[in-house]
């Protein structure tokens, strides 16, 4: 039997956001561990930065720049 189990944080804001940071690491060849090996090296700023870009564009998409 099948049980429907929910892990803590999924489906939050917060690893939506995560998992989209990770996409646009990708996108833009960025390294963030467990990520393409062959990209560039990133900082702490642009991971915080991004981290924060996605939080605010899965909380309010409608006040996302054009």
């Amino acid at each position: 039997m099948a049980e429907n189990v929910l892990k803590l944080g999924e489906g939050t804001p917060e690893e939506v956001a995560f998992k989209l940071l990770q996409s646009i690491a990708i996108v833009e060849g960025k390294k963030v561990i467990g990520l393409n090996p062959i990209t560039h090296t990133t900082t702490k700023k642009w991971i915080l930065d991004t981290y924060a870009e996605c939080l605010l564009t899965v909380r309010v998409p409608q006040g996302r720049e054009p």
